[in-house]
């Protein structure tokens, strides 16, 4: 079997209106505008355009603590790596960037803060991608509303036996003002994507092999107005505190996916439909496995959907399938649609 690229691709909600408010920053610079060298940590490539300015404050080996200050804000930015590393942040083992503020001027508030972290090693092709952002660093300069997360995990790890993915996306309450901006732990919204692939044969056979996938569509990217009770239940999103309000998208937009109604793993004649609305919490499973134990046929195919919100759900599992085995159906909102490989 071939080396599997494990890295997930989030899914994209639909397009977005734009929201209408002062216009804050996660992060004010883009990450990884940055080098090393022999853990000398140099950022004048990202401090060199119009109308922005880095000021060191404190520097040691593997270590960069510096102020940065835009037309509008200034922001501290702490940069850490490994001790004598040297590159750039895409070809080093260990990296984290983060900012905080520390003048806005136009809110007259500090708060908040937007991280990334980078784990990776090249050997085993491991790669861990971690951004959290919180209070005023949501994300908010961002042109769409699924930028405006708050924690972002991006992990793989793949060898010639086996690879996983996890891809998990989540989105918590937010209120943007000039006075006060209170950053809730209540999820509004959620993305999450499990791979697995693993050769089940002997040591060198890639004929036999399994895929797992588990996928879940929760809610609404970046804030919707139809999911609080600010600034109270029936006004509408103008009157949120400050003027200013976000337009978000669904994560899940309406749909439905069918399996066939089976028994003692045979597909029967019937079929179950499992439908849901705009913003429901909805997740499939499917584990499909190929042993060859009969020509040309499969002798695993398991499936199940849910929408966790209305509590309805369908399951189907069959043998010995004829090649080659996908999910028994399918939805745009999931992605694109997996297969054995």
């Amino acid at each position: 079997m071939p080396q599997l690229t494990t890295r997930i691709k989030y899914f994209t909600p639909l397009p977005l209106a734009l929201y209408t408010c002062a216009a804050f920053a996660a992060p004010p610079i883009a990450y990884d505008q940055w080098s090393v060298t022999n853990g000398s940590v140099d950022t004048s490539l990202s401090c060199t355009a119009a109308g922005i300015s880095c000021k060191t404050i404190a520097t040691d080996n593997g270590f960069q603590y510096e102020e940065v200050t835009t037309p509008v804000y200034s922001f501290f930015r702490l940069i850490l790596t490994d001790q004598n590393a040297t590159g750039a942040p895409v070809d080093l083992s260990f990296s984290n960037e983060t900012y905080t503020p520390f003048a806005l001027v136009n809110a007259g508030i500090a708060q908040g803060a937007a991280t990334k972290q980078v784990v990776r090693d090249a050997a085993s092709n491991f790669d861990l991608v971690t951004e959290v952002q919180k209070g005023n660093m949501r994300g908010l300069n961002a042109a769409t509303a699924d930028e405006m997360f708050t924690t972002k995990i991006d992990q793989s790890f793949s060898n010639t036996e086996f690879s996983t993915g996890f891809a998990f996306t989540n989105y918590t309450e937010f209120f943007q003002g000039p006075a006060t901006n209170p950053d809730t732990n209540i999820e509004r919204g959620r993305i999450l994507d499990i791979t697995q692939d693993v050769l089940v044969g002997d040591p060198g056979d890639t004929t036999k092999k399994q895929k797992f996938v588990h996928s879940q569509r929760k809610g609404f990217s970046g804030n919707s107005s139809s999911a609080f009770s600010f600034p109270a239940p029936g006004l509408p999103v103008e009157f949120m505190v400050g003027g200013s309000y976000f337009v978000s998208g669904n994560i899940t937009t309406a749909g439905s996916m069918t399996l066939p109604d089976t028994q003692n793993g045979i597909a029967g004649p019937t079929s179950s439909t499992v439908s849901w609305n705009d913003g429901n919490d909805i997740t499939t499973t499917w584990i499909g496995q190929s042993s060859n134990l009969a020509a040309n046929t499969v002798d695993l195919n398991y499936q199940r959907v849910a929408n966790n919100t209305a509590g309805t759900e369908a399951t189907a599992v069959v043998i010995n399938l004829p090649e080659p085995v996908n999910p028994f159906d399918w939805d745009a909102n999931f992605g694109a649609q997996p297969a054995i490989p």
